[in-house]
């Protein structure tokens, strides 16, 4: 099956490959200008991806998504009353892009987390 991704970005940074089955960042561009060219940031697996964590167990996430004003992608997922939400942001004039994670309870669930984490096969190994 061929992967399919989720894109956005402004003048300064660019995430062109969100992948739409679990939300995981591939790919991050930006400028470089003091070499006046563009910096690609590639991981095997994915750089950053979203998680929940409800009673200390990491929950597969099943992404539905959405664009809010054709532009930014969010995904949210809903399991036993738990309510998750991500959205990718990369404000107009910002150098740089941020994941805002929501979660609502309305149940009587144990606790949950709500975190993003660099994936472990993401960096080549350095120490040869």
């Amino acid at each position: 099956m061929e992967k399919q991704y989720q894109v956005t970005g402004n003048e300064y940074v660019s995430l062109p490959t969100i992948r739409e089955s679990d939300g995981a960042i591939e790919g991050i561009s930006c400028l470089y200008m003091s070499l006046k060219g563009m910096i690609e940031l590639l991981g095997r697996d994915g750089l950053i991806r979203p998680f929940l964590q409800c009673d200390g167990n990491e929950r597969p996430l099943i992404p539905s998504w959405q664009r809010e004003h054709f532009w930014i992608p969010s995904f949210s997922y809903n399991e036993n009353g738990i309510h998750f939400r991500c959205t990718y942001l990369t404000p107009v004039g910002e150098r740089g892009f941020g994941l805002r994670l929501e979660a609502t309870d309305h149940g009587a669930s144990p606790p949950i987390r709500l975190n993003s984490r660099a994936l472990q096969n993401s960096m080549p190994n350095s120490s040869k």
